[in-house]
């Protein structure tokens, strides 16, 4: 697994150069900009989007076939993958909370205590984007699995407004229950939303070794 983590980052290497214009532009951003939230949940985001890019590296020119002509399982694999997605999704969610906290020292306009919280609060995220978007990756591979993930997300949206519905139907006040949450420290909250992110994650896991043990190559 170790020789599969070192050829993922050199394959996210290659891409150094969007890297350093896509850090370039956050840093812009958030020192400019009094919303430095959002550079903590877009560097998660790009984080997974860049674990997301090895799967294609290693489909493209039938790669695959190679790879698993080497001493390594399918479900090796998978495990590196999301071992993977992980430690770089958690990099790049660490380096969008120092640089939102250095902005918050340097320039004002936020609190660093209340930034730390809410990136607390948004690490659970990493969790529900690998266990999306790996599966669907693996499945359909890379132009439609980019399609098969905005239609996965566009149908969570669709079950949230059902949901509210849902309850309007029932007369239950889903915004009420909400509003209990803040009486719950965030620590209590962070590690609720961690569990429950774990959960889903080995669900997911799970997904993508069924996929990959029926692909052939």
């Amino acid at each position: 697994m170790k020789g599969l983590l070192i050829k993922d980052f050199k394959l996210v290497m290659i891409q150094k150069y969007a890297l350093l214009v896509i850090v370039g532009v956050m840093s812009l951003m958030t020192f400019k900009s009094d919303n430095r939230v959002f550079a903590i949940a877009y560097m998660t985001f790009v984080g997974t989007l860049f674990a997301l890019s090895t799967i294609s590296y290693d489909e493209a020119d039938n790669g695959n076939a190679f790879l698993f002509a080497l001493p390594i399982s399918r479900r090796d694999y998978v495990a590196e993958k999301y071992l993977f997605g992980l430690l770089l999704g958690s990099g790049f969610w660490l380096f969008g909370t120092l640089l939102s906290v250095t902005a918050a020292m340097a320039v004002g306009g936020s609190r660093p205590a209340e930034l730390m919280e809410t990136a607390v609060l948004i690490f659970p995220l990493l969790f529900g984007l690998l266990a999306l978007m790996f599966p669907f990756q693996l499945k359909f591979g890379g132009e439609r699995g980019r399609i098969a993930i905005i239609a996965a997300i566009g149908l969570v949206c669709l079950v949230g407004v059902g949901i509210q519905k849902l309850g309007q139907l029932l007369h239950v006040d889903l915004a009420a229950m909400f509003r209990h949450l803040p009486g719950m420290s965030t620590g209590t909250v962070a590690a609720l939303a961690i569990g429950a992110g774990l959960v889903v994650l080995l669900i997911s896991y799970r997904i993508s070794v069924g996929i990959m043990n029926r692909k052939e190559f």
